[in-house]
């Protein structure tokens, strides 16, 4: 559990990342002849700006929403912390290419001083509110020495009072009084450690995760093979390959995805306590990616032809629609909390607050 001055810094750091990349958001809206198209840009469409020049990509919306809905669950989740670390460690991935970027040849002859500073302070900017990120979800936790403390809901010596009020009553009926009786506790979940995802959510967000991560890598090792590595290391590193100024090379978002997906697949099979915010993190840029595909293919008229299609386009569609089934997946696999772990923990807490009275 964090402390609740790191759970509030936590929120404003989120914050601060949302109002960063919705920033650049509404810069293209006002570059763009019309708002769609920055939508269809976002998909991978070629659609010009009013000065020739993008600076958002399907990234920055895809974090805008998984940064507001991870500042929002800080608020009321036991999971802060490792949603923090979680989130730090994705946003840095992600933009740690812009800083070599902003060298490519067609930003410096293309693109004004003014611009692409701004861009270097925003991304260097991310960069040290993700590494924050992971260090505050890191030592801003506070230990739970009890049962009773993590059943009051409180920090202070009112925990144990509330923690027995909500938690245990001694006798029964007949009059005993050597035995406590345990019933669910009643306060808020922010207060408690941080809950395992169900026996079947876990394995199922296993399998989805997995999944989608051997797409992912079945498709860049596809593309290294075909293109070879002079071609295909521009499209890791972002040489020659970029469109919009924050854009994330298209490899390197590959692979980043793969290895997130793949670490949050082993935390769901052991079922340890970050896997859900984990799992629940990797969703989002998941989510974002299957989606932008989705609408690159229903704007270009893919979807309607599928049947007439090349084998390898029917293959991209489907890794687009698994991408998509497989966020939706894991957010519903995880959701749902280990009720049983839960109570199982109160009831040896509240026996241990009794047997030291």
């Amino acid at each position: 559990m964090l402390r609740p001055g790191a759970r509030a810094a936590g929120a404003v750091l989120l914050a601060a990342l949302a109002a960063l990349d919705l920033a650049w958001i509404v810069r293209d809206f006002e570059k763009a002849t019309a708002v769609a198209d920055a939508w269809w840009m976002w998909s991978g469409l070629i659609f010009r700006a009013q000065d020739g020049i993008w600076a958002s990509s399907f990234v920055e919306p895809t974090l805008l929403v998984l940064y507001t809905v991870c500042a929002v669950t800080a608020a009321v989740s036991s999971a802060a912390g490792s949603l923090f670390v979680s989130t730090g460690v994705l946003t840095i991935l992600l933009r740690v290419p812009t800083l070599w970027n902003l060298n490519a040849s067609w930003v410096q002859s293309g693109v004004s001083d003014g611009l692409r500073t701004k861009v270097l302070v925003s991304a260097i900017t991310m960069l040290v509110v993700g590494a924050a990120l992971i260090v505050l979800g890191a030592v801003g936790r506070r230990p739970v020495h009890d049962g009773t403390e993590a059943a009051g809901g409180t920090d202070g010596a009112g925990g144990a009072e509330d923690g027995e009020a909500d938690t245990a009553e001694l006798g029964d009926h007949d009059g005993d009084s050597a035995r406590p009786r345990v019933h669910a506790p009643t306060h808020s979940t922010r207060d408690e450690p941080p809950a395992r995802p169900t026996r079947i959510g876990g394995a199922v967000a296993c399998a989805l995760l997995a999944a989608a991560a051997a797409a992912l890598a079945a498709w860049e090792i596809h593309s290294a093979t075909e293109q070879g590595w002079a071609l295909y290391s521009n499209h890791f590193t972002g040489d020659r390959a970029l469109a919009t100024l924050l854009a994330v090379p298209e490899s390197w978002y590959g692979w980043a995805l793969t290895l997130l997906a793949l670490w949050a697949a082993a935390a769901a099979l052991a079922r340890v306590p970050h896997s859900r915010p984990l799992g629940m993190t990797v969703s989002g840029p998941l989510l974002g990616l299957g989606l932008f595909h989705l609408s690159f293919a229903a704007k270009s008229g893919l979807l309607g032809n599928l049947a007439h299609l090349s084998t390898r386009d029917q293959l991209w569609i489907c890794t687009a629609l698994l991408e998509v089934v497989a966020a939706l997946g894991v957010l519903s696999a995880l959701a749902p909390r280990n009720a049983e772990a839960d109570l199982r923990e109160a009831q040896s807490g509240t026996i241990r607050a009794f047997s030291s009275a």
